[in-house]
């Protein structure tokens, strides 16, 4: 019987253990937004406290997402916030504009600190460009076939 005994105590001993430690829920990200020349692109971590977000249950990833102008080579806006994996798809043209959406995820604690555009970037909105034009002209033509 003592050992029954000693058994629960080191049980009851953990679950007081584990209900006074509360683990962190989620992940911690930077969370700004600018349209232009701000810390939040450059140096995130030098706004301070106020700049970190803990993301709640849906979030698995910190994100960083820019709008970046293809014929002047420059952003014109960007954000940092919690988000989902979903959301990272690269660079992709608006069409009818000069601009690319560009988006980036990490999945550890404050990880979204790059700074967006890169020498892959301008490459990366061409392609995705290119691909988006081919389509769109394949559709046309597709669509002129079926029509006859």
């Amino acid at each position: 019987m003592a050992g029954v005994a000693r058994l629960k105590l080191v049980f009851m001993a953990l679950v007081l253990l584990l209900v006074t430690v509360s683990p962190q829920d989620g992940l911690r990200c930077y969370s700004c937004s600018v349209t232009a020349g701000h810390p939040c692109r450059h140096d995130p971590a030098g706004l301070g406290p106020s700049s970190v977000t803990q993301c709640d249950a849906s979030s698995d990833s910190c994100v960083t997402e820019y709008s970046y102008s293809t014929t002047n080579k420059s952003v014109t806006e960007f954000g940092r916030h919690c988000g989902h994996s979903l959301s990272c798809i690269g660079c992709l043209p608006l069409p009818n504009t000069d601009k690319a959406v560009c988006t980036t995820c990490c999945k550890t604690d404050l990880c979204n600190t790059d700074t967006g555009v890169t020498s892959g970037t301008t490459r990366t909105a061409r392609r995705h460009f290119l691909l988006w034009a081919a389509s769109s002209l394949l559709s046309t033509i597709l669509m002129i076939v079926n029509h006859d």
